[in-house]
């Protein structure tokens, strides 16, 4: 059998090399480029299985029950598979899915996972797309898959003279919860049938299947809770339920091979789903797994097709294909062969004539390359998502964020389906009820959820208010922006104006070092570090961040102090050696400088270079994130797939343009890698680049030709495209500074409005000690006019400001010097500039207290969760029970330690210390809190100890008060909290640090 394995691979090998020209290409098929184990090993989090594009089942070995690497089910530094599920996630950072495994047995038989699990070889291991083969080391047993849209095929060849043979079907061996779950077996029909109804990700996914065998059953054994269970005698439908469900299925002894077929559906009523799921099962008439295994073969080569490159490089052709490949991966079929599927509201519909329901929707991630690429190439699909969103709106209330069979996840920020739809149609896919997706938009942008109160009352989100605040207010920005052009399209002046004003709420959190900077209690927050990785930001810091303005470059480069400051920033983004700092995170991966290219914010990064007219730097950065973080080796993602984002970045780029702003019909020119590129749209027209004289050091584009004409611009658009047509790029191995540098000849995009950006404080300390002094400020460098031609200066604007809480206005106190006061104080500031009228108000509050005690000595916190500074335990603010929003000291792996001083030996009545647990993010109760005293800082006397309130398992998130109460006579406190320890077995992060959080120290 081995050997067989490897006179396979050796063909296949043969056959990549074999394969050069153009005409061999189309003849052969583009799916010998593609190797599904790209994104495999790694932080890739694909998976290797047999798929069709989009489809509904993804039938893939499951090599990991848990954990990070095991969000697919498979990650290649596994050496065993415990079986063939027929879902999966690819390249996610939360895992699910992976539901009803089959795993085939001969001789000895269990429904133990470690007895049922084989080991195996990648040597003995074959991807394809459509299909995959691999062989069990344990019982010697080749087990083959494919699948169309809505059915799996596996096929298990048998070793002869090993007794019993069959197959487990386990619908527990995942550690997601299983709420409930089925078993029937119908004797008549000779088909196994159920439901798994499971709780991870999605909270209540919902899913039935049946399956059908090449072989006749000679017997079923049912196991709940691992119990055997004996049906009746004589009995046609037999089977179990329950939250742990497993059936051992024998075949004949003399059985060589074995296929069963397998389909699921969302329909989780058991007798409606067997007839839809029977309907399904139709797509396959029969057992014959070659004809399944061709079709397969033959639809991957017509989606694949849709894009023709050409080069003597193979490399670059593997690596292209399995990106092409990872495209059409995701969104999934979720409509059943009768057109029915489960809805957001939890309830079965039917879907009109036409279209198709689709699931899994990483919109945080695919709204900037993935939907774009497909707006181009499969306007088909992009049309049902449309239709999806719309129908999900009027189902369940609201667009996706990050939908999985029909449950919204809310992982992730913004709102992201909007740019999806908002590209859609400047594409000018219309066909669906337009009005109502912008009633759909608008709800969208007005849950005031989510930090959208907070946005939308202050012009930015406060820190205090919501964590990844940064991030958020830059996402709903650009949202915003697609709302407000959406509705000028449809003719509502009034939406317009409301939204592209919110548009430009980004310019309030822009500080004047050219960052994105995090503000609480109306001023920016320090100490400050760009490289930072923290709770303001969402997977990044804020170098990776600060360049996110994709609908304003116009404003923005000009708020930076022109297009010289820009580039000086961007040059220092990309080629700054300092290092990352603040919390690990495990998504920041790919780095060239502060630039990450393994997550997705900073995937537009390098096409500034264009805006600002040295698109020659934009072609050096692409080439080499090209080059550097794509193989088509198993490690050759260097991030999280994301369900095809990663993989639609680098076909755009590879093909030498990128879309910087979904919702514009501007493509930013970059390098291409391919000496001629053939997009063949669906109107039967086809868009030719061809780059002469490319190769890996002629990586500039020396001139460009469009349709027969001289071409300077360093962009083109969605007209020069959607009718076909022809680029010709000359290349050179020197940059050529002309090309694209002329104002005229930048890509553009910008608000034509502006808003009166608000004054930031100098202050964003909650409470002070005695006296504060407390100055305003103003942020505007330049602003610029509704035609973009008349700048304006910043002393055009000042700063009114109340102290009684009402809001201030011309006639309130004009700032001129810092203010000074002693005790509590609320203060509320404008800017007005009488071109663009009012800010939105700052509000800060200022708390004296009275200071009585010092801290001598405390344990280092991570900087990350400082509270406001180092005397924050004793500042009267206590943190709540929201870790994340700035109060609390945070300290990792470690027990606490500190001293206080009372400065004089005094009575005491009491001493405690305020702690948090929340499970979830890692962070536990103390142990134990032990408070010491002494009257001279040497000899201490135990003052009192107190253990945690609540176990590990308890997962709320709560605050707790260490508090021991006893008269007594001191000048010092010593506290000691003995931290948790690691984290439990069952818990997420097990086995890593468990963290304290600490506010305040109280002596009364």
């Amino acid at each position: 059998m081995k050997r067989k394995f490897s006179f396979i691979l050796g063909v296949m090998s043969l056959f990549f090399l074999s394969c050069e020209t153009r005409e061999q290409q189309q003849e052969a098929g583009f799916t010998h480029y593609v190797n599904p184990l790209v994104g495999t090993d790694f932080t890739g989090h694909t998976y290797p299985g047999a798929i069709v594009p989009f489809g509904m089942i993804q039938v893939s070995p499951d090599t990991k029950l848990e954990g990070w690497n095991g969000c697919s089910g498979y990650h290649y530094a596994d050496s065993v598979i415990y079986g063939f599920s027929h879902t999966h996630l690819s390249g996610t950072g939360c895992g699910d899915y992976c539901d009803v495994m089959l795993m085939p047995f001969a001789g000895h038989a269990s429904i133990k996972d470690e007895e049922y699990r084989s080991t195996f070889s990648h040597q003995n291991e074959f991807a394809a797309p459509g299909y995959y083969s691999v062989l069990l080391d344990k019982d010697q047993i080749e087990v083959q898959l494919t699948a169309t849209k809505r059915v799996a095929l596996q096929k298990y060849i048998f070793p002869d003279n090993v007794g019993q043979k069959g197959v487990i079907l386990d619908l527990k061996h995942r550690k997601d919860i299983v709420l409930g779950s089925s078993i029937i077996y119908d004797t008549a029909l000779q088909i196994l049938s159920g439901t798994r109804h499971s709780r991870e990700w999605n909270e209540d996914q919902r899913l039935s299947y049946v399956m059908q065998f090449s072989c006749p059953i000679t017997k079923i054994e049912f196991f709940a809770n691992d119990s055997l269970q004996n049906p009746a005698p004589n009995q046609e439908v037999s089977g179990i339920s329950g939250t742990n469900c497993k059936a051992l299925i024998y075949f004949a002894e003399d059985v060589k091979d074995v296929v069963v077929k397998v389909s699921i559906s969302p329909d989780f009523e058991e007798k409606n789903a067997l007839t839809s799921l029977l309907k399904n099962m139709e797509e396959v008439t029969d057992f014959d797994f070659e004809k399944v295994r061709t079709a397969a073969t033959e639809t991957w080569n017509s989606v694949l097709g849709k894009i023709v490159v050409e080069t003597q490089d193979v490399e670059k052709k593997k690596v292209f294909y399995t990106a092409m490949y990872h495209v059409f991966t995701s969104p999934y079929l979720y409509t059943n062969a009768d057109g029915t599927y489960l809805g957001r509201d939890g309830k079965m519909h039917v879907a009109d004539e036409g279209h198709d329901i689709y699931t899994v929707f990483s919109l945080w991630d695919t709204y900037r390359a993935l939907h774009p690429l497909l707006n181009l190439i499969d306007r088909k699909h992009s049309e049902d998502f449309l239709y999806t969103f719309l129908k999900q709106y009027e189902q369940g209330g609201r667009l996706p964020v990050w939908e999985l069979s029909a449950g919204e996840t809310d992982c992730m920020i913004g709102y992201h389906s909007i740019p999806v739809i908002y590209d859609a149609f400047v594409k000018g896919m219309t066909d669906y009820n337009t009005e109502k997706m912008l009633e759909a938009m608008i709800h969208s942008a007005k849950t005031g959820k989510r930090g959208l109160a907070e946005f939308e009352k202050y012009g930015y989100i406060p820190a205090e208010y919501e964590s990844e605040n940064i991030s958020k207010t830059l996402e709903y920005a650009y949202d915003d922006w697609c709302i407000a052009m959406y509705a000028k399209a449809l003719n509502h002046e009034d939406v317009y104006r409301e939204f592209i004003e919110r548009s430009q709420y980004y310019k309030n959190i822009l500080d004047p070092r050219g960052f994105m900077h995090a503000k609480t209690n109306g001023s920016f927050i320090e100490p400050f570090d760009p490289a930072e990785v923290n709770t303001h930001l969402t997977e990044a810091n804020s170098w990776q961040y600060s360049t996110y303005v994709p609908h304003d470059a116009a404003n923005y480069i000009a708020l930076l102090g022109g297009a010289k400051v820009a580039e000086q920033l961007f040059d220092s983004l990309f080629y700054t050696r300092t290092a990352l700092s603040g919390r690990n995170q495990a998504d920041i991966t790919g780095l060239i400088g502060q630039y990450a290219h393994g997550n997705e914010p900073s995937h537009h990064a390098i096409y500034w270079y264009n805006f600002i007219g040295k698109p020659w730097k934009t072609a050096e950065l692409a080439r080499q994130i090209m080059s550097h973080f794509y193989t088509s080796k198993p490690d050759g993602l260097c991030g999280n797939e994301d369900c095809g984002q990663m993989s639609a970045w680098y076909v755009l780029c590879a093909m030498g343009f990128y879309s910087f702003c979904p919702g514009t019909n501007i493509y930013t020119l970059g390098s291409p890698i391919f000496d001629k590129i053939s997009i063949n749209l669906e109107n039967g027209k086809t868009f030719t680049i061809i780059c002469k004289n490319q190769s890996d050091k002629n990586m500039y584009i020396k001139s460009a030709q469009l349709n027969g004409q001289n071409y300077t611009k360093s962009y083109f658009t969605f007209d020069d495209f959607k009718n076909g047509g022809e680029l010709v790029l000359d290349m050179s191995s020197k940059p050529n500074e002309a090309f694209g540098q002329k104002e005229d000849d930048r890509p553009r995009t910008g608000v034509e409005s502006s808003i009166t950006i608000v004054p930031y404080l100098s202050s964003s300390h909650f409470t002070f000690p005695g006296t504060m002094t407390l100055s305003m400020n103003l942020f505007q460098p330049e602003r610029v006019s509704k035609d973009f031609h008349y700048p304006y200066p910043a002393q055009t604007d000042a700063i009114y400001y109340t102290l009684d809480g009402t809001t201030p206005t011309i006639a309130s106190t004009r700032y001129t010097i810092p203010l000074t006061f002693t005790t509590e104080t609320r203060v509320k500031a404008v800017s007005f500039n009488e071109k663009t009228g009012y800010s939105k108000v700052v509000e800060a509050h200022y708390q004296q207290y009275t200071k009585d005690k010092d801290i001598l000595s405390q344990t280092p916190c991570n900087p990350m969760y400082n509270g406001g500074g180092d005397e924050a335990l004793i500042d009267l603010l206590r943190g709540n029970n929201k870790y994340n929003l700035g109060h609390w000291k945070g300290y990792e792996g470690k027990d606490f330690d500190a001293i206080l001083d009372l400065r004089a030996i005094k009575p005491v009545k009491e001493i405690g210390m305020g702690c948090l647990q929340d499970v979830g993010p890692w962070i536990v109760f103390p142990k134990e809190v032990v408070f010491e005293v002494s009257d001279d800082n040497v000899h201490y006397r135990l003052y009192g100890k107190v253990k945690a309130p609540v176990g590990v398992e308890d997962l709320t998130a709560q605050t707790f008060d260490f508090m021991v109460k006893k008269p007594e006579k001191a000048r010092y406190v010593k506290v000691h909290a003995t931290g948790f320890g690691l984290l439990p077995v069952w818990h997420a992060g097990a086995g890593g640090n468990s963290h304290l959080f600490i506010d305040e120290i109280f002596v009364r």
